[in-house]
């Protein structure tokens, strides 16, 4: 089984959608938008048809949220890797909020299971997890993405942004940009 794989996200005339290199490809659940470079995977083995299905994630942290809701009784693969796709922040709030409408728009999911989702996430999922998500969200998108419209490599810029050991925010963007410049250099 695999866990990490490097390789091109491709969606066939079949609707399906496969990471593949020059080996070999594998068909994957996957709602990001990057379409090359390492993904995460999660594999599931499904007894009633003897295959492996494989959900992708676009980093390690949200590979670890997808692990979170997958515990809650009652949550299955498909289910819990559509609350993963969805932007840590808005998971974040629909859980302080308790906002059932946030879950039951994700399709397999009734107030019922919305609310048993908001009250085992209350508990599952801690701050500093949803702060360590963030961090990987919406600043590291701006950089990655500012500093790849200059020329700069895409990988080399979130690798840069890995050994960064301080928050990742807004406001302290151009010593972090300084950062990752100083290590892709």
């Amino acid at each position: 089984m695999f866990h990490i794989f490097t390789g091109k996200i491709i969606e066939l005339e079949d609707k399906n959608i496969y990471l593949k290199n020059d080996l070999f490809g594998i068909q994957v659940t996957y709602r990001w938008t990057r379409q090359e470079g390492e993904f995460f995977l999660y594999p599931h083995f499904d007894q009633t048809n003897n295959t492996i299905t494989y959900a992708a994630f676009e980093s390690i942290d949200q590979k670890q949220i997808f692990l979170k809701i997958l515990k809650i009784s009652g949550i299955g693969m498909k289910t819990a890797s559509l609350i993963a796709y969805e932007d840590v922040e808005d998971i974040r709030q629909a859980i302080d909020e308790n906002n059932l409408n946030f879950f039951k728009q994700i399709p397999g999911i009734g107030p019922k299971t919305a609310k048993r989702l908001i009250i085992e996430l209350k508990s599952t999922i801690s701050k500093s997890d949803i702060e360590s998500l963030q961090n990987d969200n919406k600043t590291v998108k701006k950089i990655v993405k500012s500093l790849g419209n200059l020329g700069f490599n895409k990988w080399d810029i979130t690798d840069a942004l890995k050994t960064y050991k301080w928050s990742i925010d807004e406001s302290n963007l151009e010593v972090i940009i300084k950062y990752v410049l100083g290590k892709i250099k």
